[in-house]
């Protein structure tokens, strides 16, 4: 074993960690100006992933997807499994304040109603995904449909004149763009998507 080279290897090493550790410092952890926009404001801070926001038709507040991953071990026949545990919960914001309400765990992609008087995602609790619905404080969930369309009912969007549903469902492996009214009735598959 050459204790020379291996010794250059080591301060090569440490000259990338240093070099590393510089830049990483020079990431700054609030947004700056760029080409396109200007005096950016920070409005969500979880410590979780947060993603698919959407604002009331007011302006008012924001609504967002928070998402808590864990990692948890598991003794089977097989040996150690490592087991990916996911908490997803929607988030209501008054933009430009400080303070979250969480609104309802186990769901995703929020969704306003047009009318500010609430809000429907994909509740994720039961067998399989179906699309709800729950006044603005995430009071009371009511189901629109009596059961889950497809295998993963999610990403619902109402049209302006609140007559339609539209979401994404899987069937067969496949994702497919469906619609039904209000009620839950009236289910169409618009688009079907391939394998």
């Amino acid at each position: 074993m050459d204790l020379k080279r291996f010794t250059q290897k080591q301060a090569l090493v440490a000259a990338l960690i240093t070099v590393s550790s510089h830049l990483m410092a020079q990431i700054p952890s609030v947004p700056g100006i760029t080409g396109n926009a200007e005096n950016l404001t920070r409005e969500t801070s979880d410590a979780s992933q947060e993603f698919f926001a959407r604002v009331s038709p007011d302006g008012k507040f924001l609504l967002y997807n928070a998402l808590e991953v864990s990692y948890s071990l598991g003794l089977t026949n097989a040996g150690l499994e490592v087991r990916t545990n996911k908490n997803f919960r929607i988030v209501r914001k008054e933009i430009g304040k400080p303070v979250t309400n969480p609104l309802v765990n186990n769901a995703a992609y929020p969704t306003w109603l047009p009318n500010n008087t609430g809000v429907i995602f994909s509740y994720i609790k039961p067998e399989k995904p179906v699309i709800v619905r729950s006044d603005i404080n995430g009071v009371g969930l009511n189901y629109i449909s009596p059961g889950a369309m497809g295998e993963d009912d999610a990403e619902p969007v109402v049209l302006k004149d609140n007559s339609k549903i539209l979401f994404t469902t899987r069937m067969s492996n496949s994702r497919m763009i469906c619609s039904m009214d209000m009620k839950g009735g009236n289910y169409s598959v618009i688009t079907e998507g391939g394998t």
